[in-house]
């Protein structure tokens, strides 16, 4: 009888544990699919990024664009807010696609970091007309993603 049981159980006990782990893994990042016919040219290469990536690319950007010398206090300040706004809403797709809680997540936090890191030291914001590419292209993401998710309810 227990050679029984413990055979039972031996059996079980992985079953049992595989179980806990497919249900509590999270659910897939919601990823961008390009579309020729609604999207910017622009968006071509982002194709099967996660959207909360993307997103979290511009708040970075954003941020650098604030810090660039010589850029008027009051432009730094809308650009940061801008900054804050992207990371919002990245922040929100993430804790969506993933089941968290509705707070600006560190792994945005750190997409971020890096976008803003990369684009001071590369130049990205350098000059005006690189910081109109940058909106250009993150412009070009919200409205793809509007399109996808109407409202973008924020709450």
């Amino acid at each position: 009888m227990k050679t029984r049981l413990a055979l039972l159980l031996a059996l079980a006990l992985p079953l049992a544990v595989h179980s806990a782990s497919a249900a509590a893994a999270p659910a897939p990042d919601l990823r961008y699919t390009f579309s020729e016919a609604d999207d910017s040219p622009l968006l071509r290469d982002y194709n099967g990024e996660p959207w909360w990536g993307m997103l979290a690319n511009c708040a970075g950007y954003y941020m650098a664009a604030s810090k660039v010398e010589g850029v008027p206090p009051e432009v730094s300040q809308a650009l940061r807010k801008q900054g804050n706004f992207y990371a919002t809403v990245a922040s929100f797709r993430l804790a969506k696609d993933r089941g968290l809680e509705q707070t600006i997540h560190q792994e945005v936090i750190n997409i971020a970091t890096r976008a803003d890191a990369n684009a001071l030291a590369n130049g990205l914001v350098a000059t005006p007309e690189r910081q109109q590419s940058m909106r250009l292209l993150c412009g070009a993401h919200l409205n793809a993603y509007e399109r996808m998710v109407p409202g973008m309810e924020l709450n």
